[in-house]
């Protein structure tokens, strides 16, 4: 079950990984869209009032894409055998623990109680949060830190079996390649999705 959870590459050829991506990959497009959330980033994950099949299906490219460019440039890098399907396959699959944030949004209970949030902290009337409000926020937290947290494992493991990743340097290197990989998604949505 660990090895499922975080590190599946090591169990599966990448013919069963490439189609469990796409299907998880077209699922949280659908998700997204039901459940009004945001995958605005590669790392980000919000919630809206209302998100679009388009808003949410371009948002997913955009994430699929710099995934892809900036690790399979970085993985040809660090070892010229590193495989494109290798890459697409760890692109596809790293966004599924994000998914397991959107039943929290359900009803558009997160974004109501975020923008209640929001006028509370900002309120000088109202200096302090409720016990219920402050669960909510601890809450929502954790579990964010959690999927972040599970999210860069997963990409680590798979980076790592697609490179053969060893060094100090290339660990280095695969840091940086997660925040390059966030600019672009961030630079790709503000052009194409935004403007839709």
């Amino acid at each position: 079950m660990k090895t499922l959870l975080f590190n599946p590459f090591k169990k599966y050829s990448e013919r069963p990984l490439l189609i469990f991506g796409l299907i998880t990959s077209i699922a949280g497009v659908v998700i997204a869209t039901l459940t009004n959330t945001r995958f605005d980033g590669v790392l980000d994950t919000h919630f809206a009032k209302e998100v679009s099949l388009t808003t949410a299906g371009l948002e997913s490219l955009c994430n699929l894409f710099s995934i892809v460019l900036v690790f399979f440039i970085l993985g040809k890098f660090i070892n010229s055998k590193t495989r494109f399907i290798d890459i697409l396959n760890l692109a596809l699959i790293v966004k599924i623990p994000a998914y397991f944030l959107t039943p929290l949004n359900y009803n558009n209970w997160i974004h109501t109680k975020t923008f209640h949030l929001m006028d509370t902290l900002g309120n000088p009337l109202i200096p302090n949060l409720s016990p219920t409000d402050l669960l909510i926020l601890i809450g929502v937290g954790a579990a964010s830190l959690v999927v972040l947290t599970w999210f860069i494992i997963v990409l680590y493991n798979g980076f790592k079996i697609a490179t053969n990743l060893k060094t100090t340097a290339h660990k280095v290197l695969f840091v940086v390649g997660i925040i390059t990989a966030e600019i672009i998604s961030k630079i790709l949505i503000n052009q194409f999705v935004l403007k839709v």
